[in-house]
């Protein structure tokens, strides 16, 4: 049998994998913000926001299980996949009329002018990754600023912590994404069921926070019909549409 202190050697020592495994990601996500800070305070991000300083809604995604993904496939299968996977994004970032801050290994982070569009573009992101993948992903709205200061690092920041909060196939935002949804009562976005977690702490954040998560396995959005004009037109147009 093994005394206390051998236990706790042999604890230890099968932990180092998944503790330098845990390093590793700290390492990348910290590379990924300073990354998007600094394409942030870019030329062409500037030209895209049209001014110094504005209020954006951030998104991060994810490959969920990218790793085991990739152990399944073999990298060099892999890679084509997630490239795939990736220009896709950047393709339902511009249908959602966003901007692309910069890939990260295997997902993206990108700039939306409105809440509701990057909730509709994260939705788009998670109904229909490809190659049978799941993602999760984070949605934070805040103040960004395109002149170097510190507030625009805070932002992305903040987004990177709420994505890490988001399981498999699941969406966390923060307060500031739920009211803004909540103002614009959209059609598209009044079938969701939310969820409220309250007292998070993020790391670096030293106040809690008050986070929420859509539930993705949603039923689809109703089918809105077109408006029917008034008046004399109406026979006609139920001579063609119907009534």
């Amino acid at each position: 049998m093994l005394d206390g202190t051998e236990r706790l050697e042999q604890e230890h020592t099968s932990r180092v994998p998944e503790m330098d495994k845990a390093a590793g990601e700290q390492r990348d996500a910290a590379a990924d913000v300073a990354a998007a800070v600094g394409e942030v305070q870019s030329q062409r991000f500037r030209d895209w926001v049209g001014a110094d300083a504005a209020t954006l809604a951030v998104v991060f995604t994810d490959i969920a299980n990218s790793t085991h993904a990739g152990v399944s496939a073999g990298d060099e299968a892999f890679d084509p996949i997630r490239r795939d996977h990736l220009q896709w994004y950047e393709t339902l970032i511009e249908r959602h009329k966003g901007r692309l801050i910069k890939t990260k290994g295997d997902g993206v982070i990108a700039a939306f002018r409105v809440a509701w569009d990057a909730l509709s573009f994260a939705l788009a992101a998670h109904d229909d990754p490809g190659h049978g993948l799941e993602i999760r992903a984070g949605i934070h709205v805040g103040a960004v600023r395109v002149d170097g200061e510190d507030v625009s690092a805070n932002s992305v920041a903040l987004c990177a912590r709420i994505e890490s909060y988001a399981k498999p196939g699941e969406i966390w935002t923060s307060d500031r994404v739920k009211e803004d949804v909540d103002l614009e009562k959209a059609a598209r976005h009044a079938h969701l069921e939310w969820r409220k977690h309250r007292g998070q702490r993020l790391k670096g954040f030293p106040e809690l926070r008050l986070l929420w998560s859509v539930d993705t396995r949603r039923p689809p959005a109703p089918e809105t019909q077109p408006d029917r004009p008034p008046g004399m037109w109406r026979r006609v147009w139920r001579w063609f549409v119907g009534p």
